[in-house]
């Protein structure tokens, strides 16, 4: 979870990816900006509690972060 987990009633996430090879790291995030879509779509989701309104997930990436708050 993020520091801050809930905000505004939404469960946050953070995820730091690191590595000495910043090229791999800047292919996923065209990766993950390409599929973004998808990732945010609702399709398969059938957990108890998983999101059911389209816009309910939403994906940021920082590829340069100064604060990790």
């Amino acid at each position: 979870p993020a520091p801050i987990a809930m905000l505004r009633n939404r469960f946050r996430w953070q995820l730091l990816l690191k590595s000495n090879q910043a090229e791999q790291l800047h292919w996923l995030c065209e990766q993950l900006i390409a599929a973004r879509q998808q990732l945010c779509g609702l399709a398969g989701r059938t957990a108890p509690g998983a999101p059911t309104k389209t816009g309910e997930i939403r994906i940021g990436i920082d590829v340069d972060p100064e604060n990790m708050m």
